[in-house]
């Protein structure tokens, strides 16, 4: 369980933290995120993505458990008709973040962290693409299954959602409350979904 939930927190949530995770051995002092994610369920999603089939799919896994090789099969089947450039611009933009906070902290130059890493400018895009695919085909799954959180609900599982970013991330009980509840919410959705 715990860990099909750090898999639904880590897609829901992408790279909206990637900055911070390179220096997850700092408990005590995290870099904020730069940019707030843009909204997907504020977009008219058809104008984005064809969602491919999702019910009763025969799912064939191995190296992966079932909701993940279930989750890999919807995303590949679905189409994207555009991307959202902000957020495609998002994406990027915490990536390359992530890189430069990893090469200034080790005092090396941007392009030789990228280098190291096997990462080009274009890779870079490529993913940020390969995540906002991931959002859309989500926002679109909870918007044609009409699947919705309670406020029961939201009470009922926000301490251990709680729990699982101060542990995973490092951040405070403090900043998770007043900056990550929307996150959290959004994991619960995902997890729900």
């Amino acid at each position: 369980m715990k860990k099909i939930r750090f898999i639904a927190v880590a897609c829901a949530l992408a790279l909206t933290l990637c900055a911070l995770l390179a220096s997850c051995g700092k408990k005590d002092k995290q870099e904020e995120p730069s940019a707030k994610k843009p909204d997907v369920f504020a977009l008219e999603l058809s104008e984005y993505i064809e969602l491919g089939e999702y019910k009763n799919l025969m799912v064939i896994f191995i190296y992966e458990s079932r909701a993940e090789a279930a989750w890999r099969d919807v995303i590949d089947g679905s189409e994207v008709k555009k991307y959202p450039e902000e957020l495609v611009s998002y994406y990027t933009e915490q990536t390359q973040a992530r890189y430069r906070y990893y090469a200034e902290k080790n005092d090396m130059e941007y392009a030789k962290v990228l280098e190291d890493f096997g990462a080009t400018e274009e890779s870079i895009v490529n993913e940020a693409k390969a995540l906002a695919k991931a959002d859309l085909v989500f926002a679109a799954l909870v918007k044609a299954e009409n699947i919705t959180l309670s406020e029961e609900e939201k009470s009922e599982h926000f301490e251990r959602y709680l729990e699982f970013y101060i542990e995973s991330y490092g951040y405070t009980e403090e900043y998770v409350r007043e900056n990550l509840a929307e996150e959290i919410y959004e994991s619960m959705l995902y997890d729900k979904a």
